[in-house]
């Protein structure tokens, strides 16, 4: 009976322990786009994020046009209509087009999904994302056959 209460006890001890702890892990935000019922992930820019007595700042050390080299460019067709979805449900999403010959225009989005350009060539979206704890920028890019 003594050898039981002895292995019973360090295990009870080290479960409330486990459980005492009210410390919580906070996840970087995801940001994917949906192709083809395929997922994406979009590669993460600037990230900042406050949260209970947790902050964090990244600064990426790429520019919008280095992600972007670092994501599998999508193959799309004009006018194509892609999907994203960004995780913990951003109060605010911005986008931005970045054209090839280095103008840029804001883009509106209707139910978390983008159309495409009717003009064959490659581009760079930007997503910049807002919660009231913090935010983040992703970036792909495309080409339109």
């Amino acid at each position: 009976m003594k050898k039981i209460v002895v292995f019973i006890l360090p295990f009870f001890i080290i479960v409330m322990l486990t459980g005492c702890n009210s410390s919580k892990t906070i996840y970087q935000p995801e940001g994917t786009i949906i192709k083809d019922s395929h997922d994406y992930v979009m590669l993460p820019g600037d990230y900042s994020w406050k949260e209970d007595n947790v902050e964090m700042t990244t600064l990426s050390a790429y520019d919008i046009g280095e992600l972007a080299d670092q994501f599998e460019t999508l193959e799309v067709e004009k006018n194509d209509i892609l999907t994203f979805h960004i995780t913990k449900s951003p109060s605010s999403i911005i986008v931005t087009k970045y054209n090839e010959d280095g103008t840029s225009e804001v883009i509106e989005t209707t139910n978390h999904q983008l159309t495409m350009p009717n003009n064959s060539g490659t581009y760079i979206y930007e997503m910049k994302a807002r919660w009231p704890q913090g935010k983040i920028n992703f970036v792909f890019d495309v080409h339109v056959k």
